[in-house]
């Protein structure tokens, strides 16, 4: 459930994001890794290693997970303790950015290079998503 939330997340698909919200307990603050290891099992694992061998693709948990551009053009380059905000702040438009605030999802979370959600939305020039994580 968790991983489908990302992939909805960075196709936009606001509908899909409440549903998951809605009628699950996923958690909005989660961070990629968290994610990524709550799903894996010891045959996943191997699977992850043969592909990785092989090619240097995104592959997470036997299904692969392209998300080096988006619709825009963007790159999300460095997933690493980033959130769903962080990823909507990037891939999606404001009102995932809202839905999410809504939710709960965490404006003053950090990543490992220790970015919030703001940073990222100034960093991409997308102003009016910094003035919304502002009055939060």
């Amino acid at each position: 459930m968790a991983q489908q939330i990302w992939e909805a997340v960075h196709a936009n698909d606001k509908k899909a994001v409440y549903r998951y919200i809605v009628n699950s307990d996923v958690d909005v603050n989660v961070a990629y890794e968290q994610m990524c290891n709550s799903s894996l099992t010891l045959a996943k694992v191997m699977l992850l290693q043969e592909h990785t061998s092989h090619d240097h693709s995104s592959t997470l948990a036997g299904n692969t997970l392209d998300w080096s551009s988006s619709k825009e053009g963007q790159v999300m380059d460095n997933l690493d303790g980033c959130t769903l905000l962080h990823l909507a702040c990037e891939t999606a438009d404001i009102g995932m950015v809202e839905l999410l605030l809504q939710y709960g999802a965490n404006v003053n979370a950090t990543d490992s290079r220790g970015q919030t959600p703001l940073h990222r939305c100034i960093l991409k020039g997308r102003s009016a998503f910094a003035r919304l994580l502002l009055s939060r």
